[in-house]
């Protein structure tokens, strides 16, 4: 029987683009003096967290010394909700990040609008936003924002990309994420846990599209949501969540999706078509499958004959 480790969050430091994951050399990942948390290399032991990440221990490698600190409570999800939604409805979607969403991943005006992309805003002008929102509410607490010589700033104001809001089943923001035109990580999370008075925005699910009884799980929210329109040209049911990366659900991800919508009773499995060449890949979907089944789910993976890529890749194509 496979072990699961939980670890108390303060012990934890989140991988960054200033200290990557000594592992994967990736970000998002947890390291701490004795151990780190991976979520993209298995280690070859059992040994693995609640969050699905693999333990790693007896690295020997350079660290970035860490500090012990007291974690700062994550706000409620009304407060992050609000104060994402203000701060996107500061901000607007340049040309570049534009084309890119209607030109390449083909989303419609309404989706983009409503789905409330937005381009990350350079430095001085997320400080400004960062300034202005802290006096209309309390930032501490909400993910992407932290206090630098005693002011709030935004963390990764300047990055050249746009955000992705992450909504829950009922459409609010739990969390933002980035994705860079620049730089070696494609997809950031918007967290600020390594920073003072930051904290982590954890790895939530997105879900987007006009809830049924089936619902397509794959791997990022905005791939879920090129997949729930694609969907609704065909009139086809549109249901869509997004996880942050393959192995970021809890083994409760059944239990949880029966109890937030009760009205599901299949989940299709979208994940990109090399799970069948990956092991590890093929390990996160038999726990996955676990979790959905023993909540009296039914459990559908999808394939498709071609050589795209995803799920997203194998609906576009059709269109071309």
């Amino acid at each position: 029987m496979r072990q699961h480790y939980s670890f108390r969050r303060e012990r934890l430091r989140r991988s960054s683009l200033a200290n990557r994951c000594p592992i994967c050399d990736g970000t998002g990942c947890g390291q701490s003096e004795g151990f780190v948390l991976c979520f993209r290399v298995q280690d070859g032991s059992i040994k693995q967290a609640n969050s699905g990440a693999w333990l790693h221990t007896n690295i020997n490698v350079e660290r970035v010394p860490f500090e012990r600190r007291i974690e700062t409570p994550l706000a409620s999800i009304e407060r992050r909700n609000l104060v994402y939604a203000t701060m996107l409805d500061a901000l607007s979607l340049n040309q570049k990040h534009g084309e890119h969403l209607a030109n390449a991943r083909r989303l419609s005006n309404a989706t983009i609008i409503k789905a409330g992309f937005r381009s990350v805003p350079n430095r001085f002008r997320g400080d400004a936003i960062a300034a202005a929102l802290s006096h209309r509410f309390e930032l501490k607490g909400v993910p992407g924002f932290w206090r630098k010589a005693g002011q709030w700033v935004m963390r990764f104001a300047g990055c050249d990309g746009f955000y992705i809001p992450i909504r829950n089943a009922v459409g609010q923001i739990e969390a933002l994420q980035i994705r860079s035109f620049r730089g070696d990580s494609k997809y950031l999370l918007v967290s600020s846990s390594d920073l003072p008075d930051g904290v982590s925005s954890g790895a939530p699910a997105h879900f987007t599209g006009h809830p049924c009884a089936t619902v397509i799980v794959t791997e990022g929210a905005l791939k879920a949501e090129v997949i729930a329109e694609a969907k609704r040209r065909r009139n086809e049911s549109d249901y869509t969540i997004g996880l942050v990366a393959v192995g970021s659900f809890s083994d409760s991800f059944g239990a949880n999706l029966r109890r937030i919508c009760p009205f599901i009773r299949t989940v299709e499995l979208a994940f990109d078509a090399d799970w069948q060449t990956n092991d590890k890949v093929q390990m996160q979907m038999r726990r996955l499958a676990a979790s959905v089944k023993s909540a009296g789910l039914a459990l559908k993976v999808l394939t498709w004959k071609s050589e795209a890529k995803g799920f997203d890749d194998e609906l576009l194509r059709g269109e071309r």
